[in-house]
């Protein structure tokens, strides 16, 4: 089970002309990558409700930048949590969200003093009295500095006003902005030549009162109430007036600078599938456990992809899930080659944060067990423990990592804490959405959640539970659906993998299993490149841990722990200089962004060119690619992947004859005019080890 990603939270000095916030050290400009993010905690009651949380994480993720949520009413972060931050960011939905609005204020100039960026969403939060008249010196300040003079006029009626100014790759990204939504006109005009108004009014008759309501300048940015989102009770999602991803570019001074990519790699965009462990032992129209028919219609029929399954592990403990027949069923999952076995829980909380209780038990475990009490560690790594002791009772050699969230999937800060992120994983929550019900990209989840010094993994999707026709119980073929996320959260811009994400109960169902099979083959249809859930939240948990510099040459150079493999360039038509460039085995141009492809070690070097290069490179692969080496006339290398094993090399002799050894086989291909040689292997590895690969250039 798993809950809804709730969009609806409450409510509706000194100058410098050039930023500094890369940091040079040892001829390297090292790229700060931290963004401070303020919510209002006195109306938000959970992070992740909190607007910054939901609507601007993502887009922040999607533009190479990680958020740190800052509760306003709590002290101001000091000099050392401000060590990796580039900027800071303020979402608040009322006026006096800010307790001490001249200390605020001061701080914020501080930052922008020091090279930090500052950009204030939706109300700026320091405005006080009933029409907006009064602020205090130090925040008129702060604002002057960041580019815009306040000045106390303020309207509400669109008939006063005239739209003077809409820069059109900003403002008008999902909903065009008009004068027919709500709008509000609050005196903001530009008080620099450097600053950039995206979105602008004026009063009637009065054409020196325009008023920025959006802005950029070298010091960050400025998107006022109204000129963010269009919100419609009528939707479940709020759209978007601004783009997100070109207004934090550039209030963030990001242009140029390459971001961690988690949606491709080798040119292919990532695909995976993960099965909560509830309803297992769910009665089936044929009166066979759901499992039963999960492992027998699906995870033996789609041997070829990779599954991660879960457990509940409290029926490990109950009498009546003890028997030969269980075990069996246990075995046949667990011991599958193309299944990796997740934890699921203990009990299964419902509510994971006991300040969230709803009657007596406040974390409402879904799997009574007796005599047993909440507790944080058995729920967590006690129960991946169990997996693993299970396994090895069966004589299963395989060992679980992973832990799925259940119910909410909102755990308390002290719950995540008790999980070492060095031994354990943990995925599930986010709960993305994108069809017609929730248009355009507010319900698309970011990468994760941090609660204090913790992370969270989210799911690239929700489950079927969020597609219900008509309510729990009834009707499971709404599922269906979720191949419309998986085209609008990959194109005209790929945003998400495709992850299909759903419970054994589904097989109770004969529609739920009819939408199943359609969404399983959809993904079968898009030759992904497939892996388990726990690659996945390696390479998630790999975007927070990547570090980016650039060389007084130009040159980028990226280090992570080598599971994160994608770099992207946003609107980039260059080449990447393959002789030159240090781990990089391959790039592809797409959707007019450049994508370039790392090899396993922990180090980079990306140097980008405007030619096109002539030694041999990869553009797409279907597989994880290791040990590459190339030359004109001879490329190696190690494959290993599932599904159809295929791949395409760029940069070879144009209608050259090449030969393709593995152990299996040796066939004979023939590069195109422009030099790009198309292979399909006729073996794949589906989990076992490696092939090594040759392809040799036959002698003329």
């Amino acid at each position: 089970m798993h809950s809804r990603r709730y969009l609806h939270v409450i409510a509706v000095g000194l100058c410098i002309g050039t930023y500094v916030w890369p940091v040079l050290t040892h001829g390297k400009t090292h790229q700060k990558r931290k963004v401070i993010a303020f919510y209002d905690n006195k109306v938000v009651k959970k992070l992740s409700e909190s607007p910054t949380h939901l609507y601007a994480e993502f887009p922040l993720n999607h533009v190479g930048l990680e958020v740190i949520h800052w509760p306003v009413s709590v002290p101001l972060p000091t000099q050392d949590d401000l060590k990796e931050v580039t900027g800071i960011l303020t979402w608040f939905q009322r006026e006096g969200a800010v307790p001490n609005s001249k200390l605020f204020c001061d701080w914020l100039s501080k930052q922008m003093s020091q090279g930090k960026k500052v950009v204030i969403m939706d109300n700026p939060g320091f405005f006080h009295g009933p029409k907006k008249n009064l602020l205090s010196a130090s925040c008129k300040k702060m604002l002057k500095t960041l580019g815009v003079t306040y000045g106390k006029e303020s309207y509400d009626n669109p008939f006063l006003l005239n739209i003077t100014t809409t820069d059109k790759e900003i403002v008008g990204f999902e909903r065009k902005r008009n004068l027919i939504d709500p709008i509000e006109y609050i005196s903001l005009s530009a008080s620099r030549d450097d600053v950039r108004t995206h979105f602008g009014v004026s009063i009637k008759n009065e054409p020196e009162s325009e008023s920025s309501l959006v802005m950029t300048s070298p010091r960050g940015g400025l998107a006022y109430t109204h000129a963010l989102q269009y919100h419609n009770k009528a939707i479940n999602s709020p759209v978007w007036y601004l783009n997100p991803f070109k207004f934090f570019e550039l209030a963030y001074g990001l242009k140029g600078w390459p971001r961690p990519d988690t949606n491709m790699i080798n040119g292919r965009r990532i695909g995976y599938n993960h099965i909560d462990g509830d309803g297992i032992f769910n009665p089936t129209p044929n009166k066979s456990f759901s499992g039963h028919v999960i492992l027998e219609e699906v995870l033996k029929k789609y041997n070829t992809m990779p599954f991660t399954a879960s457990y509940i592990t409290a029926y490990f403990k109950i009498k009546k899930y003890n028997n030969t027949e269980i075990d069996a069923l246990y075995a046949g999952i667990s011991s599958l080659p193309n299944i990796e076995i997740a934890s699921h829980t203990f009990a299964h909380p419902l509510k994971w944060d006991p300040k969230n209780k709803r009657g007596i038990d406040p974390y409402e475990l879904a799997v009574p067990y007796s005599g047993y009490a909440y507790d944080d560690h058995r729920e967590t790594v006690g129960s991946i423990n169990d997996v693993n002791e299970l396994h090895k009772r069966l004589g299963i050699d395989k060992k679980a990592s992973l832990l799925l969230w259940s119910g909410d999937c909102d755990p308390a800060e002290k719950t995540l804490s008790v999980m070492d992120p060095d031994s354990f994983l943990n995925m599930n929550g986010g709960d993305t959405l994108s069809d017609a019900k929730h248009p355009g990209i507010s319900h698309i989840a970011p990468l994760s959640i941090l609660k204090g010094k913790h992370r969270q993994i989210y799911s690239s999707n929700t489950n079927e539970m969020l597609y219900l026709d008509k309510g729990f119980e009834s009707y499971f073929g709404g599922f269906k659906k979720v191949i419309d996320t998986f085209k609008n959260t990959g194109a005209p811009n790929l945003y998400k993998p495709v992850n299909i994400y759903f419970h054994y109960y589904i097989a109770s169902q004969h529609a739920g299993m009819r939408a199943l099979h359609k969404a399983i083959s959809y993904a079968l249809d898009q030759n992904l490149f497939f892996m388990f859930a726990s690659d996945y939240a390696h390479i998630a948990k790999d975007f927070f841990k990547t570090d980016i510099h650039k060389t007084a040459s130009g040159s980028f150079v990226i280090e992570n722990s080598g599971k994160l493999r994608t770099i992207r360039f946003d609107r980039e038509d260059k080449h990447v200089n393959m002789a030159r460039s240090k781990g990089v085995i391959g790039y592809k141009h797409h959707q007019n962004d450049l994508y370039v492809f790392l090899d396993e070690k922990r180090s980079h070097e990306i140097i980008l060119s405007a030619t096109a290069p002539s030694k041999p490179y990869i553009r797409e692969a279907t597989f994880h690619i290791s040990n590459f080496k190339s030359s004109k006339s001879l490329i190696s290398f190690n494959k290993q992947g599932w599904h159809k094993s295929e791949a395409q090399l760029s940069g070879l002799v144009p209608n050259s004859t090449y030969t393709i050894k593995t152990k299996h086989t040796s066939q004979k291909q023939k590069a195109t005019a422009q030099g790009v040689l198309s292979v399909q292997f006729k073996h794949s590895e589906q989990g076992q080890s490696a092939t090594a690969v040759r392809i040799e250039a036959n002698a003329k």
